[in-house]
């Protein structure tokens, strides 16, 4: 987002070509690991939110469980300006 509030156009084809790995929603439950994708809203995600993720994982899982959280973030390289996911 611009200074002045509008959007950069570079972050909008970015964020568009990237919408398949950013917004869907993913479940993989294998013998040792389960990786679950949950696409989040700026506006909209807060603790009880997150909270109902983890209650979802919990139901999913049979076994004893640890959560690793990470987030995928537009980043943009400050040298050649290239954005990137």
């Amino acid at each position: 987002m611009k200074t002045d509030g509008s959007q950069d156009e570079a972050w909008k084809d970015t964020y568009h070509k990237c919408a398949r790995l950013i917004l869907a929603p993913k479940e993989r439950m294998g013998n040792i690991r389960g990786t679950f994708n949950f696409p989040i809203d700026n506006l909209k995600f807060d603790k009880e939110t997150f909270l109902d993720y983890l209650k979802h994982i919990y139901r999913k899982s049979q076994k004893s469980f640890k959560v690793n959280v990470s987030f995928g973030l537009l980043l943009r390289h400050v040298e050649s300006n290239d954005i990137k996911y």
